[in-house]
Parts: C-alpha cells; structure tokens; sequence
C-alpha cells in the first residue's frame, strides 16, 4: 500500500512538520502515486484525481487530520530542561542576553576580518577566507587580463576539428620537434620520468600542445589553436569517462594540464587545474599507485626486486609523490582541500644527500623530498589553531608556530647552492649559514629556484594565516595578554623574504623562467603584492617611504616577467602586467589618495595634507595616470565598504623600525586617520595585505 507523507510548514516553533495518510481509494487501486499538494481548499483531493476529474476519497475525510500537529518537544533545548522547574525569569533573561551578546562580538570580529575578500563584487560564502590569498591573486590576475586592451584574438577553429588527433595537425618531423622540447623545458618540473610503455597519443598530444609556446610566432599561431581544441577535447573526453580511461598515461596527461594550460593568445577562462588533478588523483587511486611507496621500501629491504622492475616501482612511487605534492602545490592558500597524502615513506624513500646528487634520478628525488617537507609543514601550519586567548595558551600555540617556521631552514640551506647563488638569508637563519655557500653546481637551476619560491611563499602565507587567527581570537576575547607582541616580528621576516626571492629573480635567466609550471607564477605575484602592501602600510602610517630599493626591485621583476612571456596569456606576462598596476599605484599614491578623499568623507585639514604632499622623484618607466585614470569604475570591487576601515590605535609597526616607531607614537598617530585610509584600501589585494600585518 502507498503512503502519503504530507510535508506543512508552519512558523510555530512546536509544530510536528511531517505526518503519513494512506493514499485515497483510487490510488490504492491502481497502485499510484498518491500525492496531496493544495491544502487551502475547501474540498480536499489529491493531485491525480483532481487532474482527471475523478472523485478522490479524500474529500470524505477530516480535513484535520491533514493538519500538523503541535509538538510539546520540538525543540531540541526543551529536550534537557525541566519546563515545569520554577526559575527566576529575570536570571534566565540575563544569561541569554550574555550568550547573545558573546556570539554577536565572535560574529562581528570575524566579519571585520574576513571582509577581505568581498571585493570581488559579490560574496562567496563557500570561499574559505583566511585561507585564500592566492585564489584572490589569481582573481586579480583574471580581472586585470580580461580588461587589458590587445588585439583582437586569433580565429577559433572550427568545432568539428576537435576530433583531429595528433598526426592529422603535426608532420611527424614536428611531433617529434615538439616532444624534444617538453622533454628538454618540461619534464625536468615532474621529477619523474615519463612512463610510455605503450602507445601515448592523449599524453602526446598534451605534451606537444604545452611545448608549442616555444614555437616561432608564425608556426606557433598556425598550430596552437588546433592543438588546444584537441587536447581540450581528449581532456573533456579523459574526465567524463575516467573507468574506461584510467591508466598511467591518462594520469600523466592530467598532471601536465593541471600544470600548464596551453597558449594560444586567447582570451579564454583561465582553467582550474586543481580539478583537472583531482580526476588525475582518482584513477591514481583506482591503480593503488598510493601503495608504490610502500611497496618500494618493502622491495629495497628484501632486495625482492632488482632491475628493470625496482625502477619503474621507484618511478611510480615518484609518479604518486609528484601528484600528492601538486594537490598541495594547487590547494593551499586558495581555500581548497587536499586530496592526497604523501605518508611517511617518502622519508625514508629519498633521504637528504650528504654531498652533490650529481644523477638526474637522484635530483629528481631531492626536489621530491624538499617539497614534500616545505609543504608538509605548511599544511601543518594552516591546522595550527589558537584554542583561547589564555597567556600560557598563546605561549605554546606561538612556541609551536615558531617550531613549524623553522622548518623551511634546510630547504633552503640545500637548495643555495644547487641554484648557483646566495640568496639573502631570511631572518630565521642562524649564524652558521651566514658565511658564503660556494657554488657547487649548475644543473637545475630553475628547479631549485622554484623550491625555495614555494618555501617563501608558503612562510608568507602561514604568516598571514597566524595573524588572522591570532587577531579573531584576541578580537572575540576584548583582552590582550602581556606576550601578544611576541609575534610582532613575523611581518618583518616575511618582508624580508619576499624581497629576496624577488631579487633572486631578476639575476635568473629568463628563458629558464618561460617553462616554469603556471603556479610559479602565481607566488611570484603574491609575494611582490605583499612587498607593496608593507610600503602602503608603512606610508598610510608615517607619510614616510620605506628605505630600501624596492621600486627599483618591482620595475625589474615587470621587466623580467614581460620577457619571460612569450604571449600575452602567458602566465608570466599576466602577472606582470598585475605587479606593474600595483606599483603604478604606489608610486602616484599621493593622487590615489587625493581622489579617494574626493569621493570620501574626510576633513578638510586631512584633505589638504593629503593635496600638499609631494610626489617622490622617479626614474622608473611607469606611465603617469590622468584623472581618467582614476574614474569609478562600473564594478565597486576597487573600493571597500567604509567599514574595513581602522583606527591608528589599534596598529602596531614596531615590528619594522624600533625608532620610526617611537617617532610614531610620538607623533600621536594623526598621519593615520580612517578617511585616508580609503585612499590606499582600493586596491583589492593590498587589504589582505595590511589586515595581515595591523594588530587589532
């Protein structure tokens, strides 16, 4: 027999919303669905017999019985409470009214905190905030592409040449040109050996499909486009159909595109490669080449295999590690979720070396192993949470942080002098490493550069993610304990590295930049956006630049990052293009925050400070804005609500400059003032920025 459930919905807080009648007489019979969707009608049927005309036998029953009734335990707090006790109701009222008044002060301070991302235009709600910068990098990198003027795009081919496959496009003399220089520019960023012990025409097409960037213009703009639609295709083809296409190949191919999207000068979205590694790190699973690791070291302690057999076992086991690093290399500071796990083996896999891996095996395993430590410890640092705003709490929970810090100490103490040069030592290191590495190598330069790039960025954004914690904590609480400075000094290492590996990358040969996977990019920006943040921060405060060349440094990443990119899609001409808008901003902040102030509230005294201020001297080649330049645009997203804005009271800048900050609070902190600071808050990266570096 067929039951109706009839689903009401009813403001009373006690009402029983569900209630089960038996199907009226005809549906029975013929063994129908019965359903009853109108109950405010004087004469009751169900939805079937009212449609055909037919007489239901509802309209025979109580029309009550249809009704919700009244549940005396319907919420869940009068489960546990004795409603018949006799209680004070003053008292009661009171202890709601302060848990009211908690929950609303722990809502409101988050809100402050996390407004940082709202500049979008809309909110996300399922974006994780204090875990996004880099998405929000990547979001400005989209935008500022998408409005850049630039010739029109290249023809499309047509739809119906997707199906082509690789040897309809390429001669055989090209396919094999192209496969040269992935092997030569590309594969060395894998760290394993590409498996193609079969047939591969998906992964060779992807691969000839990346490698096409390399090309002459002309040849280059005669065959991406139709290598692109056809490697779209094959991906479309891979994903959709993951049981039937799970093989090492397909995993491989996936990898490849999570890490390169092809370039073709369009103007296409660009495309998420974590989901594109996701599918990848599925059928990995379905192959259990998890279990490669495992396996391997069983095999080397038993000395159960030898030969060709331990080493496409130890190119497997390089193949998972080099997914589970790239999961975490596409998910962390964008609010994204691992799905892997590299385990403990790789530990013991791939012990660090004592002298020089002069082998291209044993570099692979170096570069596995330096990664999987740097992410590892940020991935420990992101779940590092404050549980209270207790003084011994915070002590231990800044202890701890600390410990994770420091473990970026010997990726880097390896990883100088595998690049060929010294790079500026971060404030963490120790006296020992501060004599001069000597040159010991000068294979893998870029790959080792993009290590300690992703071991720089990821001490920035632990950084950033601490201070989050450690202000919507102390924020929540209203206190302060006595060693709530302890962490002051965090913002200056950060500082410190940013620049570093900013200078690192000017004295780099471009041409070993041009192959660098996609994200390397990304980071880049992120830490020259941080870099400009500090010197808004420190301007908004003081009216006074901070000493040091980094004008100069930003002018030669531009002009470094311009040569890299051979096309304007080039991630490395994307993110130059963002990083000269930053500074373009910076060096007329003066006239940003004059029409900031226009379109503000503000005083006059405040007005005309701002007005009088005299524009630095600069020879760098930045192009100066008009008032045009500074129009309203039609998104707000360049603007912040009033309500980010922060008061002078609440910052702390004495970790930058014990004397300029004595100077500043002398000064009484007059130069800060919330309608000024509108003036510096319109660029939407720079305000994760400063949020990352006032205490509140």
């Amino acid at each position: 027999m067929k039951r109706r459930k009839i689903t009401t919905t009813s403001t009373a807080p006690g009402s029983r919303r569900t209630r089960s009648v038996a199907a009226c007489n005809a549906c029975r019979k013929l063994k129908t669905r019965c359903e009853l969707l109108e109950l405010d009608t004087q004469c009751i049927q169900c939805h079937r017999c009212k449609t055909l005309g037919l007489r239901c036998s509802y309209q025979d029953m109580d029309k009550t019985l249809f009704e919700p009734q009244e549940d005396s335990r319907s919420n869940s707090w009068e489960q546990v409470i004795n409603l018949n006790a006799e209680a004070p109701a003053q008292a009661v009222e009171e202890r709601v009214g302060i848990v009211q008044q908690q929950e609303k002060r722990v809502e409101r301070a988050r809100e402050n905190c996390t407004r940082d991302w709202q500049f979008f235009g809309q909110e996300n709600e399922d974006h994780d905030e204090e875990n996004g910068p880099l998405a929000a990098i990547q979001g400005l990198i989209d935008n500022c592409y998408s409005r850049t003027s630039r010739p029109s795009d290249p023809p499309k081919p047509s739809p119906l040449l997707a199906h082509q496959t690789l040897e309809s496009i390429l001669t055989k003399d090209q396919t094999i040109h192209l496969l040269g220089l992935f092997d030569q520019k590309h594969a060395p960023w894998l760290n394993f050996d590409l498996i193609r012990s079969e047939p591969t025409p998906t992964l060779d097409l992807v691969c000839c499909a990346i490698a096409a960037r390399h090309l002459t213009q002309e040849l280059r703009d005669a065959i991406s486009p139709n290598l692109q639609l056809a490697s779209d295709e094959a991906i479309s083809k891979l994903i959709f159909r993951p049981r039937s296409s799970g093989s090492l190949e397909t995993i491989q191919a996936l990898l490849i595109i999570a890490f390169w999207a092809p370039i073709s000068g369009s103007t296409e979205e660009t495309r998420d490669g974590h989901l594109l590694l996701a599918s990848s790190i599925s059928m990995a699973l379905n192959l259990r080449l998890n279990e490669c690791p495992d396996k391997l070291l069983e095999a080397r302690r038993t000395s159960s295999l030898d030969g060709k057999a331990l080493d496409d076992l130890t190119n497997k086991a390089k193949l998972w590690l080099a997914l589970a690093n790239a999961d975490s290399l596409l998910s962390i500071g964008r609010g994204k979720t691992s799905l892997s796990t590299r385990g403990d083996a790789y530990n013991k896999l791939f012990p660090l070396p004592v002298g020089v891996p002069t082998g291209r095996s044993e570099r692979q395993e170096l570069r596995l192993r330096l990664l999987g430590d740097v992410l590892d410890g940020c991935e420990m640092g992101l779940n590092h949470h404050l549980a209270s705003s207790d003084p011994e709490t915070f002590e231990k929970w800044y202890e701890h942080a600390c410990d994770i810090l420091r473990l970026s100490i010997p990726v880097e103490r390896i990883c100088k002098p595998l690049i060929g040069q010294l790079l500026s030592l971060t404030a963490t290191q120790t006296c020992a490493d501060l004599h001069k590495l000597p040159v010991l190598s000068g294979f893998d330069k870029s790959q080792f550069y993009a290590t300690i790039i992703v071991a720089r960025t990821c001490h920035v954004l632990l950084v950033y993610h601490w201070r989050f914690i450690r202000r919507t904590t102390f924020n929540a609480s209203g206190s302060r304990p006595l060693n709530y400075s302890n962490a002051a000094h965090w913002g200056r290492e950060a500082m410190v590295a940013s620049e570093a590996t900013l200078l690192a990358l000017i004295e780099m040969d471009h041409h070993l930049l041009a192959p660098m996977p996609d994200f390397v990019f990304n980071y880049i920006t992120f830490l020259a956006a941080f870099a400009v943040g500090v010197k808004f921060i420190f301007w908004n405060a003081m009216r006074k630049e901070l000493p040091g060349l980094a004008d100069e440094l930003l002018s030669k990443v531009v002009d470094v990052l311009r040569s890299a990119g051979c096309l304007p899609d080039h991630p490395a001409s994307k993110c130059a293009e963002v990083i000269h808008g930053l500074l373009n901003l910076w060096l007329h902040k003066e006239m940003v925050s004059a029409h900031a102030l226009a379109n503000s509230p503000s005083t006059s005294a405040v007005a005309e400070a701002v007005r009088t201020s005299a524009a630095p001297e600069t020879s760098l080649p930045i192009s100066t804005p008009t008032s045009s330049d500074f129009e309203t645009p039609a998104e707000p997203y360049l603007f912040p609500p009033p309500e980010m804005q922060q008061s002078a009271a609440d910052m702390d800048f004495g970790w930058f400059n014990e004397s300029l900050m004595q100077e500043f609070t002398s000064w009484g902190g007059n130069g800060f003032t919330q309608e000024s600071y509108m003036g510096y808050s319109m660029i939407m990266l720079l305000y994760w920025t400063i949020s990352s570096m006032i205490q509140i």
